[in-house]
């Protein structure tokens, strides 16, 4: 990967990170109600589009390992698991797209898998450790699959235009 490329999806990954905490705070009284709570995850994303889509390396790892340490920093407070999370999809997904086409597809697919085991991995790792008190079924049917939809619909919407943007870049290599 060039490295001007990779400082590229560094920038508007970072972009992505406070955008996620923008749109949590513009729109909180939509995505925030008592009958669901809807995070939005643009980061992961970007980091799912870019790893599907683009020939990646170690730096990607790192990337998200350094992309997830701020996120917890900045959002949760409780460092490791989205520092965990992000490393572990981009490692995944470049495990598994040889084995796919790319296409709009199968990138949603993934996404959406991925918001599975981010959104989970880290309420079950809160329960762990005790924070939050709400239970399972409450998690799903208030917390998962609202933000599920909610990110599916995003992700479905700014394929095209990522798909081309990453396209021209993966041209430029």
């Amino acid at each position: 990967m060039d490295r001007r490329i990779f400082w590229r999806i560094a920038l508007i990954g970072l972009t992505a990170l406070f955008l996620d905490g923008a749109l949590s705070f513009a729109l909180q009284g939509v995505l925030i109600t008592p009958r669901w709570q809807i995070a939005p995850s643009l980061l992961l994303l970007w980091l799912v589009y870019v790893v599907y889509a683009l020939p990646t390396d170690w730096r990607m790892l790192v990337l998200g390992l350094g992309l997830g340490l701020l996120y917890d920093l900045y959002y949760s407070g409780i460092i490791g698991f989205y520092a965990l999370a992000f490393p572990a999809v981009i490692y995944g997904i470049r495990w598994v797209r040889d084995y796919l086409p790319v296409n709009g597809l199968f990138a949603v697919l993934l996404y959406f898998i991925s918001i599975v085991v981010v959104t989970s991995g880290v309420y079950f790792g809160h329960r762990f450790l005790g924070v939050g008190g709400e239970g399972f079924v409450g998690f799903v049917s208030q917390v998962l699959w609202p933000t599920i939809l909610a990110n599916v619909v995003v992700a479905g919407a700014v394929y095209v235009p990522c798909a081309r943007l990453l396209a021209g870049w993966r041209s430029d290599q």
